[in-house]
C-alpha cells in the first residue's frame, strides 16, 4: 500500500507514494505520474498497477490526485499538478527519492497537463520552479495539438479563456524543455496519433529533444493498462519509458526519432 501525503490544503490536493524497491545505492530516481479522465474524472488509487510497477524496477514514484471539472476549470489541474511536483522535489528525499532524477509521466488529459508543465514555464515559475527541475517527460496518448473548444465535452473547462492556444501544448513548443517521450496507439479513436505526431514534430523543428513511438495494438486506455504485467505483450510501454528515462539519466538519450513499434 502507498503512503498518502497532503501537497496542498485541498481534498482533492493528495499524492500516494510508492518508494523504490530492491534498491541499495542510495536514493532512487523518481517518477511523478499524472492520470488522465477528461478532467472530469479519475483518482490515484486506480494507478496502483503503475505504482508498483515502477517502484519495483527502483522508481519512487509519487501519483498526486487533482481538483478536477465542475470543481475546477483550466488551469486549476494544471497548477494542481506544479504543486504536487513542487511538494514531491521538496519531500521526496524522505521517501528515499533523488529529487534530482524527477521524471514526469503523463496519460490523456494527464499527458496534456504534463506537456504544458515543461513548455509553459508560468505554472511552474507560480510554484518558484523551472522546466529545468524535470529530468524528462513521458507523455501517453495526449491531447496536444486539439483544440477544446471544438468538442462539447471539453468546452466548459476552457470557454473563459480569452486565448484559448494558452491551454494548447502544441502553441507552446520549443526546443528548450526536458526530453520527451511521446507514446501512442495508431488506433486511437479518443485522442488521435496526430497530436503525438504534431507536437514531436513542433519539438524537433525547434531543436529539442523528443522520440516517438506509434503502437499498433492497442486503444487510448489499454495503452496505459499495457504498463500491467499481463498487459504487457500488447505494448512495450512499460519497458520503453523505462529505457528513456533511464537514458536521460545517464546521459545518452536518443536522437530525435519517430519509430516502428518494436517487440520483444
Amino acid at each position: 500500500m502507498p503512503t498518502i501525503a497532503q501537497y496542498g490544503p485541498l481534498d482533492r490536493q493528495k499524492v500516494d507514494i510508492y518508494p523504490a524497491r530492491g534498491r541499495t545505492d542510495g536514493p532512487s530516481p523518481v517518477l511523478v505520474f499524472i492520470y488522465g479522465g477528461g478532467w472530469t474524472d479519475g483518482k490515484r488509487s486506480l494507478y496502483r498497477f503503475l505504482g508498483n510497477a515502477y517502484a519495483a524496477k527502483g522508481y519512487t514514484v509519487a501519483i498526486p490526485d487533482y481538483r478536477l471539472h465542475p470543481e475546477a476549470r483550466f488551469p486549476d489541474f494544471v497548477d494542481d499538478a506544479a504543486l504536487a511536483v513542487k511538494w514531491v522535489l521538496d519531500h521526496i528525499g524522505d521517501y528515499g527519492g533523488d529529487a534530482q532524477r524527477l521524471h514526469l509521466m503523463g496519460h490523456s488529459a494527464g499527458a496534456h497537463t504534463g506537456a504544458l508543465l515543461c513548455l509553459d514555464r508560468g505554472h511552474l515559475a507560480a510554484v518558484d520552479l523551472t522546466p529545468d527541475r524535470i529530468k524528462s517527460f513521458t507523455g501517453i496518448a495526449g491531447p496536444y495539438s486539439f483544440n477544446p473548444l471544438e468538442f462539447e465535452s471539453t468546452r466548459p473547462l476552457f470557454e473563459h479563456l480569452e486565448d484559448i492556444n494558452v491551454a494548447r501544448p502544441i502553441k507552446h513548443a520549443h526546443g528548450d524543455g526536458p526530453p520527451m517521450l511521446l507514446l501512442h496507439s495508431r488506433p486511437d479513436k479518443t485522442v488521435p496519433v496526430h497530436n503525438s505526431e504534431h507536437l514531436h514534430t513542433a519539438i524537433t523543428k525547434a531543436g529539442g529533444r523528443a522520440r516517438r513511438i506509434t503502437y499498433p495494438l492497442v486503444g487510448h486506455v489499454a495503452i496505459i493498462l499495457s504498463i500491467a504485467t499481463p498487459a504487457r505483450l500488447f505494448a512495450p510501454v512499460f519497458r520503453d519509458s523505462l529505457a528513456f528515462m533511464h537514458a536521460t539519466d545517464t546521459g545518452s538519450v536518443h536522437e530525435n526519432s519517430a519509430d516502428d513499434p518494436v517487440f520483444a
